[in-house]
């Protein structure tokens, strides 16, 4: 065991993480055995493989250290999500570091009346790594009597500050249960307002389910509000299915509803490189293979999308007639409204879609579906490079596209280079 770690053999020693007020004995019947003052901003390292047996687990607070999984296994426990506030494993990381750990056969539920965020992991994270994590049969269930935002991913719901995950993978359900999902829901991370966000080498295969009325909802993140993010290397598969048919209200539908494969919604400069969806999605709103909606943003931020690919089948559910929602291979809506100014610019270059794109109910007219863009929106600085779309568009409209669905009084033309449909 390296210097300064502290080693975790049994149920007890995870729970003393969380106490520094008095020495106790780590790793009691263990070559490792030790005496050391447990505490959250220690560091420590498992040198077993854990079972809970089933039993809940109530969440530790706010972990400042580093934990090496050093390859073993917790496994079975539950944790309930509180009426309001962070929750996970750890409540909240702050400057930590967990890699090499693997999480199997957990679940979540809890009914939530003020703002939530949970994650398997931590509600909660800025300024943490992590790395070579596995979490696997792990299942979310979350009801919500009242509060305005659910923040849930498969690992981290709130990411506040740089956060870094590396080399990890998840593997699970999330069920959302009746109100609204307005904070954003991932199979990763839920909602992000840091500063930098890197997503490299990870694989997630998530089933999301929502009965939500509103709500962004990614294979990977769903909604991304503040600067720089990159995903890079990843791959996700399994569907998002929003059975709510978003609302009767198609204002409401408009303003609050993005679904895409890997991010329900972005707002800030970001790349996705190298990265394959195959979810298949089902829900109203805007839909996207990759990203549901790319909005607001500022003159000079960029989205860019290079070598990546959409596989994934994008149903449209929606029973109203909401003008100016896009449907699109790639990205569902880019802009925000018509009378904006500059907005951020989108560069989509080597990427494309195979996936189709479904109309269900056949009778919305307003609705815009592209085989790489569903709407571009006013302000929107838009290039696509050798890229294509040969994924079957079912609708038959004015503003159906083989590339772009519809684009409403842009400034400039698209750049469009080297590109086709079939």
């Amino acid at each position: 065991i390296a210097d300064g770690f502290i080693p975790i053999a049994n149920l007890n020693d995870l729970i003393n993480i969380g106490f520094d007020s008095s020495s106790t004995t780590f790793a009691i019947g263990t070559p490792f055995e030790t005496s050391a003052t447990g505490g959250l901003d220690k560091n420590y390292i498992l040198v077993n493989d854990i079972d809970i047996n089933g039993n809940a687990w109530t969440p530790l607070g706010t972990f400042t250290g580093r934990l090496n999984g050093n390859n073993q296994t917790i496994k079975n426990f539950s944790i309930s999500i509180g009426a309001s506030g962070a929750s996970g494993f750890f409540s909240e990381l702050s400057g930590a570091e967990i890699f090499n750990l693997n999480l199997q056969t957990i679940t979540e539920s809890g009914t939530s009346t003020g703002d939530i965020e949970f994650g398997f992991i931590a509600g909660k994270a800025g300024n943490s790594t992590l790395s070579s994590i596995s979490i696997v049969s792990a299942q979310i269930n979350a009801t919500r009597s009242s509060g305005s935002n659910r923040r849930i991913g498969g690992m981290i719901g709130e990411a506040t500050n740089n956060l870094f995950i590396i080399d990890s993978s998840f593997s699970g359900s999330i069920n959302l249960n009746t109100g609204s999902a307005l904070g954003g829901i991932g199979g990763l991370v839920g909602f992000v307002r840091a500063n930098k966000l890197s997503i490299i080498n990870v694989s997630v295969e998530s089933h999301i389910t929502s009965e939500a009325t509103g709500g962004r909802i990614g294979g990977l993140v769903g909604l991304i509000l503040n600067d720089d993010f990159i995903i890079s290397n990843s791959f996700v598969s399994g569907s998002i299915i929003n059975s709510s048919i978003g609302a009767t209200d198609a204002n409401r539908e408009l303003s609050t509803v993005f679904i895409g494969g890997l991010i329900g919604e972005n707002r800030t400069s970001g790349e996705i490189w190298n990265s394959i969806s195959t979810v298949n999605i089902t829900g109203p709103g805007h839909l996207g293979g990759l990203v549901g909606g790319a909005i607001y943003g500022s003159a000079g931020e960029v989205l860019k999308i290079n070598e990546s690919i959409n596989l994934g089948h994008i149903s449209n559910n929606s029973t109203t007639t909401a003008l100016n929602a896009g449907v699109g291979g790639l990205v569902g809506k880019l802009g925000a409204s018509a009378s904006g100014g500059d907005k951020l610019s989108i560069e989509v270059e080597n990427s494309y879609n195979k996936g189709n794109l479904i109309d269900i109910n056949a009778n919305d007219e307003g609705r815009s579906f592209g085989g790489i863009i569903g709407f571009v929106e006013n302000g929107t600085k838009l290039t696509i490079k050798n890229s294509y779309n040969v994924g079957f568009i079912s609708k038959d409209s004015n503003l159906t596209g083989g590339l772009i669905g519809f684009i409403r009084l842009n400034k400039s033309s698209p750049t469009l280079i080297n590109i086709y449909y079939d």
